[in-house]
């Protein structure tokens, strides 16, 4: 990185790796877990940087769902972001729905904060933070995936 550049946040660097790989959409069922990625993404907007556009979803189901529908329409991906824990859960059935189908998706799912002392910003600092996070949430929907990733 240059010198002079400005320092930026993991999220802002995953935002730009989802522009990288061409999203046009991210369906959104957001927790507590992605206020880094809001605030990247409420920056990107000001600064008037390319985004998917974002669509709220009630439901995890209906987020997976969205981009299941999008994938059959134009035959490309898009991305999918849910909650920790519950979120990932939620998302389940609808992910062997694409996969026994064949449809594309890439399903981001939340992580709770991974510092508990205040070393970093966004410290594990209120007991949701400690509770909703699975001891392998990826078992959750491994067998719905060709690859998983932890990030």
């Amino acid at each position: 990185m240059d010198t002079n550049e400005a320092r930026h946040s993991t999220a802002h660097y995953f935002l730009e790796g989802l522009n990288e790989i061409g999203f046009d959409y991210l369906f959104c069922n957001f927790g507590t877990d992605h206020a880094p990625l809001i605030e990247a993404m409420a920056q990107f907007r000001r600064d008037g940087r390319k985004l998917p556009a974002t669509v709220l979803c009630p439901h995890e189901n209906t987020a997976v769902h969205m981009a299941a529908g999008y994938a059959i329409a134009t035959g490309r991906g898009q991305g999918v972001m849910v909650h920790v824990d519950a979120g990932t859960a939620n998302s389940a059935m609808a992910l062997h729905n694409l996969c026994r189908a064949r449809l594309p998706v890439m399903l981001m799912a939340g992580k709770a904060p991974f510092t508990t002392r205040g070393e970093l910003l966004g410290t594990r600092d209120t007991y949701v933070h400690f509770v909703q996070e699975p001891f392998d949430q990826a078992s959750i929907v491994r067998p719905y995936t060709k690859w998983e990733y932890n990030l």
